[in-house]
């Protein structure tokens, strides 16, 4: 096991797309001088699968949300003046 460190890069439409190692447990979302950052817990021998997240600004609508979207968490930009939330899609 290991900590990867994945940057959360804001991809068409709030879509974030991240491939990590199959069963990786999302542990932290924060920014990490002054960008978006996703600490996840992997077993770097299981094979890549791309995950699906959405960011979603405070008070923006987050598109398509089901029952099932997951909080991951809430990371601050500009001394909090900017404040975004992330939510992984299972399938």
């Amino acid at each position: 096991m290991s900590v990867w460190i994945c940057p959360v890069l804001n991809q068409k439409g709030n879509n974030i797309i991240i491939a990590m190692p199959k069963g990786a447990e999302t542990v932290c979302f924060a920014v990490q001088r002054g960008e978006l950052f996703l600490w996840a817990r992997v077993d770097s021998t299981e094979l890549l699968e791309k995950r699906e997240f959405q960011l979603v600004g405070t008070g923006h609508q987050i598109v398509g949300y089901r029952e099932d979207f997951n909080y991951v968490g809430t990371a601050f930009l500009n001394e909090g003046a900017i404040v975004f939330h992330l939510f992984e899609k299972r399938p």
